[in-house]
């Protein structure tokens, strides 16, 4: 799973990449836009039915799997059919005729989504993860080579969205040829389908909140500028969020089945969400914020400045993303205690903060700068507080978790801002090329790495332990030098 999570990143950063030689703003614009506005055709992400389904005992998954199909089915066209049946008029009043195709093969691919559900949901009962992973790792290695094709071929969004749609089609080839699917998986039982609906409410409402976490800047920043801005906006974004994607799916598997360990042990669960915050937060800010201080000679190296109005985007929003990261990294032990109440709460929390926040920006300032300063203040503010609030759940008090998490992560950033700051004067007054460009990384990412090791002498003593020992044991007496900490202990 991890090597195709691995591969998968990869690929995905190397399509981007091609894509942002290949197509101009405006098309990422136009893709940002369809994404949008197919937020809010599958806001309930199919009722996210794979979770119920894996919890089915395999007595009580006959009928229930076909019931909880159709369900997903219903939510999916009851947002897709009057989508596709307004598509002409919002293409008509975002000026955008080539949006309409895009959402055609976008709503195609999500009615697809529920039969992937019920094909993983099988898997992941049989414990058949390796077969779930190649099926990830078919759908990726056909998608983003060929969206690097047609970005060179086509050049316009259509490059965007064809290889989405023609990647879920091969990987459910696969999944069906492997599952072996039955009937009764996708024949309803009109009798089970109200306690259905009812056990899975919970997860149809986070569901939501999800999808308007992750594309509801896009669905609100549409309707006040125009594609190109759109367009960098997204093309930033996508930046941004790339080192914490696949370090997040990582650490998420990690923490459910220790919190679950946990169980009922309150003093347990409580040092478990202190080390999140501290230790977790440490690290996913030393992972975001690294894109923070190398964007600048990265984009330069890469694109020449074709994708300069983004860089200040990618800085602002690789902060504002750190904190949300954590505050996601938080919720996943609601998800794993099944508090889906508390769950929604901060999935709500942090789908309005980015939804207002694009909103602010676009309305007063409408360009990317104030969008991505907007969006990430909002995810900031949201981020650390609803952390705090999910501390008191467990017993950490508020006026202790953020001061905390404040120590573990301010240093991180300082650390980015100041290499970022580095790279970028050296951009101004050497001008080789590419050559320039290598020059600044290297001298911003030396910084980066120093400032962040000695950074270790600012953290809270047990995190820094914590830390500590996770280093291999040939590397931990350089890390002890920067800490201060020159004597091992058995701990440490």
């Amino acid at each position: 799973m991890l090597v195709a999570n691995v591969l998968g990143r990869i690929a995905g950063l190397a399509a981007q990449i091609i894509t942002g030689f290949a197509l101009l703003d405006t098309e990422f614009g136009v893709y940002a836009m369809a994404i949008g506005i197919t937020t809010v055709a599958g806001l309930f992400r199919g009722g996210e039915i794979q979770n119920y389904l894996v919890s089915l005992p395999p007595a009580r998954r006959r009928f229930r799997t076909g019931s909880a199909f159709w369900l997903a089915e219903i939510f999916t066209l009851s947002g897709v059919i009057p989508t596709l049946l307004l598509a002409p008029t919002l293409a008509s009043w975002l000026e955008q005729p080539g949006i309409v195709p895009i959402l055609w093969i976008l709503s195609t691919t999500m009615l697809l989504a529920p039969v992937r559900f019920v094909l993983y949901a099988r898997l992941n009962a049989e414990l058949r993860f390796s077969s779930v992973a190649k099926s990830t790792l078919i759908n990726t290695l056909v998608q983003y080579p060929l969206i690097i094709i047609l970005a060179l071929t086509l050049g316009n969004a259509l490059a965007l969205c064809i290889p989405v749609l023609i990647g879920v089609v091969v990987e459910l080839v696969y999944l069906l040829i492997k599952v072996r699917p039955v009937r009764s998986d996708f024949l309803p039982s009109w009798r089970l389908m109200p306690g259905v609906l009812y056990r899975i409410r919970w997860l149809v409402a986070v569901a939501a909140m999800m999808s308007l976490w992750t594309s509801g800047d896009y669905l609100v920043a549409e309707f006040f500028v125009p594609a190109n801005i759109l367009g960098v906006y997204y093309f930033g974004y996508q930046l941004a969020v790339q080192p914490g994607r696949l370090f997040m799916i990582t650490v998420t598997n990690i923490i459910i089945p220790v919190v679950r360990r946990v169980g009922e042990d309150s003093a347990r669960l409580r040092s478990v969400t202190k080390r999140l915050i501290g230790t977790g937060g440490f690290a996913i800010a030393s992972v975001n914020i690294a894109m923070l201080a190398g964007i600048a000679p990265l984009e330069a190296l890469i694109w020449k400045g074709k994708w300069d109005d983004s860089v200040f985007a990618v800085q602002a929003l690789s902060i504002g993303l750190t904190y949300t990261a954590i505050l996601g990294m938080a919720t996943s032990i609601l998800m794993a205690e099944r508090r889906y109440l508390e769950s929604l709460a901060s999935n709500g929390v942090r789908a309005l903060a980015v939804m207002v926040g694009a909103g602010t920006g676009a309305m007063i300032w409408a360009d990317v700068d104030g969008i991505a300063t907007t969006v990430s203040i909002s995810m900031g503010v949201a981020g650390i507080g609803t952390t705090a609030w999910l501390g008191t759940r467990y017993g950490v008090p508020l006026l202790s978790t953020v001061p905390h998490l404040l120590r573990c992560t301010l240093p991180v950033i300082v650390a980015g801002l100041l290499s970022a700051w580095l790279g970028e004067w050296m951009l101004e007054r050497i001008d080789w090329g590419r050559g320039s460009a290598i020059l600044a990384g290297i001298a911003s990412g030396g910084l980066y790495g120093t400032l962040l090791l000695l950074s270790l002498r600012i953290l809270p003593q047990q995190t820094r332990k914590e830390i500590l020992s996770l280093v291999p044991a040939r590397f931990r007496p350089i890390l002890q030098f920067f800490a201060g900490q020159r004597e091992a202990t058995q701990d440490s």
